[in-house]
């Protein structure tokens, strides 16, 4: 039979349920907590208020109603804090510890004093009509009555200025505030004995309880679309940034493939199958391993991977390698491992570059650098040359025409026949040494005009600007330790040829980096000095030599080891300077570095022949 007291079991079984299901949900929410809370207190709230409608014990009535009573302050306090977490509107620490202290306060109060609930009875009737026994309110009641107002009030307003909330939520928790606001009034009226209305505040709970459990379950269907559409936004994201990377690496100009620690392959680019000479067939077969089963043409090389899996250290080396296209190429190669969390290894990348076409143009570079220097020592030689032949062709002129003269004093003595013939012979000997004299000077002036660079294009230069490209190529061979440190001042342009001296700095300046080896610094500093420009190129390497200062241009002297150096770099950086009217010197102590200094002029002899 349907009655209140069926209805506030029913109150209990739901606030049961409710606070089981914020207690869930409270670690996602951080309202929840609250809200569980309050789910308990209301099942305590309409626990007591069944027991004091089941009652006919005077005392039992009395404490039942002081208890329920009692439990409201704290329920509203609770309610309170929910609605205002949830409309991102917490108050500050004071406001918190006031609220809290109100409500528990004003708890005892109800529980252990006549205040709010006297011990006088009287008969009311409930929600059906069927009477019971009600403790009567007392003098302090109003003040519980105006807690709930003020605390309704407070919700209200932060509901109203919520952003965090959707317009369904709105809705939802709003109508649930007034329905309760509602049924506390009605039943704090009631209890005064301003009203003959039923105490209805009982189900309040239940409504609010019906309410946020919708509001919650929506909350939670919303967070889930949205989580869903950022897994999927951060997937689409994902699957696109792998898309990059793997379009970057398949087209860099290196291969890649990469093996676990048993050496089994686990991807492999399509540029090192074309840098291998592997056939397509290879992209459908069954991952090969490298240590067990490796390439024939690659067995030799399989050590090095077993070095790089086994010590974790990158193996870097060059290596000739026959390819199935039927050559042979140079090879380029870096085993990087990787390393588990722990720093064990765990696999390897292997990076392959063909440097075969690198490798031709700089046995090209070092065969132009020794003919260079053939031409410099040929020029050399054709100025040794020039003076001896001068003086031969003077003196076979001087031959020639002392012959002449020797012919009209003999008269017709020389007109004999054999005589004649004598003079004859000998004119024509003079004549052809002469015109082969003639052609060996033209030729030795023709080496003079070519190693004098006579046709090479002067332009205005900016040294600080070839400086800094002479840096940038210069810094793809330093080591991870090594510094460029670039002091450049206010210098003007020179005129000149910015080929040769793009060579001198850059020989310049990777000599210094071979000096210092992996660690070190290098200096470039560039100032005004006399009427030109002064370049400094020093290092804090090893130093050079006092036996070694004063070989340093000479050419074909090298301190490098076998197949490192051709001993042409600063002789041909020396002859070019020369040429353009500077000046080249070194400063050196061992132990302490070396110090280039090269001085050019701002209006160079270079400049000057070619305009003339």
């Amino acid at each position: 039979m349907l009655s209140t007291r069926t209805l506030l079991l029913f109150a209990v079984g739901v606030t049961l349920y409710a606070g089981f299901f914020h207690w869930a949900l409270q670690r996602h929410l951080s309202a929840g907590r609250w809200l569980t809370a309050w789910s308990a207190l209301a099942t305590l709230y309409a626990s007591a208020r069944y027991v004091q409608l089941a009652t006919s014990d005077p005392a039992a009535v009395v404490w039942a109603s002081r208890v329920f009573t009692a439990i409201s302050p704290v329920l509203i306090w609770t309610l309170l804090r929910f609605t205002l977490d949830l409309a991102d509107r917490s108050p500050g620490k004071s406001a918190r510890d006031a609220m809290r202290a109100i409500a528990l306060g004003m708890g005892a109060l109800i529980l252990g004093t006549p205040w709010f609930v006297t011990d006088e009875l009287v008969t009311r009737r409930d929600l059906f009509g069927e009477p019971f026994l009600a403790a009567r309110g007392g003098p302090a009641f109003a003040l519980l009555a105006a807690l709930v107002g003020a605390a309704f009030a407070w919700s209200f307003s932060a509901v109203a200025r919520a952003t965090t909330l959707q317009p369904n939520e709105r809705r939802v928790l709003t109508a649930c505030l007034l329905a309760y606001a509602a049924l506390g009034c009605s039943s704090v009226l009631t209890a005064l004995g301003l009203n003959s209305l039923p105490g209805v505040a009982e189900f309040g709970p239940l409504i609010v309880s019906i309410g946020t459990n919708h509001l919650i379950a929506n909350r939670e269907r919303r967070l889930a679309s949205d989580l869903s559409s950022l897994v999927d936004q951060q997937t689409t994201a994902l699957r696109a940034s792998e898309e990059r990377y793997r379009g970057l690496v398949e087209h860099a100009p290196i291969g890649v493939l990469a093996c676990d620690q048993e050496g089994n392959v686990l991807a492999i680019t399509t540029r090192f199958r074309e840098i291998l000479g592997i056939g397509p067939d290879m992209a459908t077969a069954a991952p090969a391993n490298l240590l067990r089963d490796p390439p024939r043409r690659a067995r030799r090389y399989v050590g090095s991977l077993q070095r790089a899996l086994t010590t974790g250290e990158t193996v870097s080396a060059e290596y000739p390698y026959p390819t199935g296209h039927g050559r042979s190429v140079d090879l380029r190669v870096v085993i990087a491992p990787h390393r588990s969390a722990e720093g064990e290894p765990k696999g390897a990348s292997i990076l392959i570059e063909d440097v075969t076409e690198r490798r031709a143009v700089e046995a090209r570079l070092r065969q132009s650098l020794k003919l260079e220097a053939i031409g410099q020592l040929a020029a050399g030689i054709a100025h040794g040359i020039t003076t001896p032949m001068q003086d031969v062709r003077a003196h076979l002129s001087s031959m020639r025409s002392g012959c002449d003269a020797l012919h009209k004093q003999l008269g017709e003595v020389a007109s004999r026949d054999g005589e004649a013939d004598l003079f004859a012979e000998l004119e024509q000997v003079l004549d052809e040494s002469c015109e082969g004299v003639e052609r060996a000077l033209a030729i030795v002036s023709d080496m003079r005009e070519i190693s004098q660079g006579k046709t090479l294009a002067v332009e205005a230069i900016d040294l600080n600007a070839l400086l800094d490209g002479v840096v940038r190529m210069a810094s793809t061979q330093r080591g991870s330790g090594v510094a460029i440190v670039e002091r450049y001042g206010d210098v003007p342009r020179i005129a000149a040829n910015a080929g040769q001296l793009r060579q001198v700095f850059l020989n310049l300046a990777m000599n210094a980096l071979q000096a210092i080896g992996e660690r070190g610094q290098v200096e470039i500093e560039t100032r005004r000095e006399r009427d030109g420009v002064l370049v400094r190129i020093g290092d804090d390497g090893p130093g050079i030599a006092p036996e070694h200062r004063d070989r340093l241009f000479v050419p074909f002297f090298t301190t490098k080891r076998a197949g490192e150096g051709t001993g042409l770099g600063l002789f041909l950086s020396y002859q070019i300077v020369q040429s353009h009217g500077g000046e080249i010197r070194v400063h050196s102590q061992p132990g302490k570095g070396a110090t280039f200094e090269v001085w050019l002029p701002c209006t160079p002899a270079l400049a000057a022949g070619a305009a003339a």
